[in-house]
C-alpha cells in the first residue's frame, strides 16, 4: 500500500516563548554574515530613518505596528518622532514582553481579535508596517484585509518581506506558493516605491533582495 499523501499543518503557538531573548532570536535569526544583535541594532536604525521619509511621521500620527513582536521598531519611532504606534501580535507572550520591552504611553499593543473590534468601533490608522510578518502568516489574505479596512485614505504602508513564502508547519518551513507582492494591490494599496535592503546576502533560491516597498491606500 502506497504512503498516506502528508500535509503540513501551520503551527499557531510557533511564535509563543518565554524570554525576551528567544524572542529575539525568533524575531531577527541571526544570517552568515550578521548576528541576532547585529541585526537588531542596524535594521532598527535603517528601518526607522525609512519609515520617517516614507510617512513624514508627526507627533499626531497613530502607526500600526502589524506582527509588533516585543516592538523593537515601535520603540525606535516613539524615541525619534514622538508619534503614538498600536501594536497588534498573534503572541499573547510578545504583547506581553512589548509593553516593557517599548515602556512608553504612546505605545499600546492588542491581539488580531481586539484589533478587529476596534476598527468595527471606527478606529483608523495614520500608517502601517509589517516587518517580515507576512512571510510568516497563515493566510495572507487575511492580513492585508486587516490593513487595507484599518488604514485612512491616502496613508501609507510599508512592507519587508522576502521574495518567498516560509510558513512554519509540523513539516519545517513551508513555501505555499502565494506571492504577496501580486496580492497586495487586489486589496487598494498602490506601490509608490519599490526597494530592497540590502544589508543582507541575496536570497540563494531566488537571487533577489528582501523587498521594502511603500504602498499607499486609495482614496
Amino acid at each position: 500500500m502506497a504512503d498516506e499523501q502528508k500535509y503540513a499543518n501551520y503551527i499557531p503557538d510557533f511564535f509563543e516563548c518565554d524570554t525576551v531573548d528567544k524572542a529575539r532570536e525568533i524575531i531577527l535569526t541571526g544570517n552568515d554574515t550578521m548576528s541576532t544583535e547585529d541585526r537588531w541594532r542596524e535594521e532598527t536604525t535603517f528601518l526607522a530613518e525609512e519609515m520617517g521619509r516614507e510617512f513624514n511621521i508627526t507627533s499626531s500620527d497613530l502607526i500600526l505596528d502589524y506582527g509588533c513582536g516585543i516592538g523593537r521598531v515601535a520603540k525606535a519611532l516613539i524615541e525619534r518622532y514622538g508619534c503614538r504606534v498600536m501594536g497588534l501580535d498573534i503572541s499573547a507572550s510578545m504583547r506581553k514582553m512589548a509593553l516593557e520591552y517599548v515602556n512608553s504611553q504612546q505605545f499600546s499593543v492588542v491581539s488580531p481579535q481586539d484589533f478587529d473590534l476596534l476598527v468595527q468601533g471606527g478606529l483608523r490608522v495614520d500608517h502601517t508596517y509589517a516587518i517580515w510578518v507576512l512571510q510568516h502568516t497563515y493566510d495572507p489574505r487575511v492580513e492585508l484585509s486587516r490593513i487595507q479596512s484599518s488604514l485612512k485614505p491616502g496613508g501609507r504602508f510599508y512592507l519587508v518581506n522576502e521574495p518567498g513564502r516560509c510558513v512554519p508547519c509540523d513539516m519545517g518551513w513551508v513555501n505555499d506558493g502565494l506571492d504577496i507582492f501580486k496580492l497586495v494591490p487586489t486589496y487598494g494599496l498602490q506601490v509608490v516605491k519599490e526597494g530592497r535592503i540590502t544589508l543582507y546576502p541575496m536570497n540563494r533560491e531566488s537571487d533577489k533582495w528582501p523587498v521594502a516597498n511603500t504602498y499607499q491606500r486609495e482614496g
